[in-house]
C-alpha cells in the first residue's frame, strides 16, 4: 500500500491501493462539515508536497476557499509558524506529509486546533 498517488512510471507494472483521499475530496467534506471555513491553513514540507499544492489550491478556488500556505521546511519551523498564525484560518486542513504530521509535532498541532477554537482536518 502507499500513501500518495505520486506518478509512478508508465512502464512499471505496479500496482497500489491508495490511503489518501484526493484533496477535492477532502475539501468537499470540510465543506459539508464547516460550511462557514473559507481560509484552510496548510502546513507542508515542500520536498514532500510541492506537487500537491497548485492543485489543492485550484480545487480549494473551485469551492470558494483560499489555501493558507505555510511550507515547514522541518518539524522544527512548526511552533513558529503557528504562532504566526493564529487568526489565519477558519481550519486547518492535513496532507499525508511526514515532515508535518508526526508523533513530536502532534501535540503542538493539537493544542495550536484546540486553543484558537480552529478544527484540524
Amino acid at each position: 500500500m502507499v500513501l500518495d498517488r505520486r506518478p509512478v512510471s508508465p512502464h512499471a507494472r505496479r500496482y497500489s491501493v491508495v490511503l489518501t483521499p484526493p484533496v477535492e475530496l477532502q475539501l468537499d467534506w470540510i465543506r459539508k462539515i464547516q460550511p462557514s471555513a473559507r481560509r484552510l491553513l496548510l502546513i507542508y514540507t515542500p520536498q514532500e508536497n510541492d506537487w500537491r499544492i497548485e492543485p489543492a489550491t485550484r480545487a480549494a478556488a473551485r469551492l470558494g476557499m483560499t489555501l493558507v500556505l505555510r511550507p515547514a521546511a522541518s518539524p522544527e519551523e512548526l511552533p513558529g509558524i503557528l504562532d504566526r498564525s493564529g487568526d489565519a484560518a477558519d481550519a486547518i486542513l492535513g496532507l499525508p506529509d511526514a515532515g508535518v504530521f508526526n508523533r513530536s509535532t502532534a501535540r503542538a498541532l493539537l493544542l495550536f486546533s484546540y486553543r484558537n477554537r480552529i478544527p484540524l482536518y
